[in-house]
């Protein structure tokens, strides 16, 4: 069903070899592969094939299980970071310390939400953008997330890595 090399299989620990074919669809076709992920206009444009919607209020995104084996527990780690600066892109998001405001998910709240997904099928999560409150007007809201089992110690956010990780995803809304 897919072609993924062992090198681009990034498990955390305690976490089974099934759980790293859970992933964010990053394009049209996609089996994980690390190999010129960077250069794909879907990641330039932080718009992946796996966001469904993004708004103000609202954000979905679809995780893919494209194994032949269900997955164990899966959850969504991640952040929301909103921002003030009218020339900031959708690849600004995750510069450290240059913006107005951060939101990051509640892991006991994340339990709530965990599912296993069966081989070939796909499983959304929905979130409810926070609300963002600062004198400035917003131009951007950026969000990233990572796809994690219940048993897994995944990484720190500052580590999550959407250009080689194929769990990891990155969203930008432009406010107007």
């Amino acid at each position: 069903m897919n072609d993924i090399d062992a090198q681009d299989i990034i498990l955390d620990d305690n976490e089974n070899p099934q759980d790293a074919f859970v992933i964010f669809e990053l394009y049209e076709g996609d089996i994980g592969s690390t190999v010129d992920r960077s250069q794909k206009p879907e990641f330039k444009s932080r718009q992946p094939k796996c966001l469904v919607e993004f708004t103000t209020e609202k954000l979905v995104v679809e995780a893919s299980n494209i194994g032949t084996l269900a997955s164990d527990l899966t959850v969504l780690e991640y952040q929301f970071i909103f921002c003030t600066w009218e020339v900031h892109g959708p690849e600004d998001g995750f510069i450290n310390g240059i913006h107005s405001g951060e939101a990051t998910g509640d892991p006991l709240d994340d339990l709530g939400h965990a599912d296993a997904i069966e081989p070939g099928r796909k499983h959304r999560f929905e979130l409810k953008v926070p609300e963002f409150h600062h004198p400035f007007r917003l131009w951007n809201i950026y969000f990233r997330g990572r796809l994690a089992t219940i048993w897994s110690k995944p990484p720190d956010p500052k580590d999550w890595d959407f250009s080689r990780d194929p769990r990891v995803t990155e969203a930008h809304l432009r406010v107007n």
